[in-house]
Parts: C-alpha cells; sequence; structure tokens
C-alpha cells in the first residue's frame, strides 16, 4: 500500500521480487531477496541463506570443470 491505495496483491515472494513495486510503495526487499535480485541467474527462487547456499553449490556443481 502506498497512499492509501492497494499496489498490488499476491504470494508475498512475487511481491518483494516486483522491484518496480516495492519502488512505488517506498519499500526495500528482505535482504536475501535482495541479494538474490542482484545475483541474477540461477537465484531467482533463492530467498532465504539455505536457498541462497543451495543454488551456490548447484551453481558450482553445473559448472565444475568448465574454467
Amino acid at each position: 500500500m502506498a497512499g492509501g491505495a492497494l499496489l498490488g496483491d499476491g504470494p508475498v515472494r512475487e511481491i518483494f521480487r516486483n522491484v518496480p513495486l516495492m519502488e512505488k510503495a517506498s519499500i526495500l526487499p528482505p535482504q536475501m531477496i535482495g541479494l538474490s535480485l542482484r545475483l541474477g541467474k540461477g537465484f531467482e527462487a533463492a530467498d532465504t541463506p539455505e536457498s541462497v547456499a543451495d543454488a551456490v553449490m548447484a551453481l558450482r556443481e553445473g559448472g565444475a570443470g568448465h574454467d
């Protein structure tokens, strides 16, 4: 909400990942979601420390031997 108006509706994870909506509401995303947004591809679903670690491990395993 901003200015008494409902800006968005939906699952919390989707709302927090909607950067234009969060900016319009003057809200920063939670740290883990902000981090995963900055990290980009491979981190789309990462929103907890554990899921970020899982995404890192998945990328390491998928990228092994591709130096």
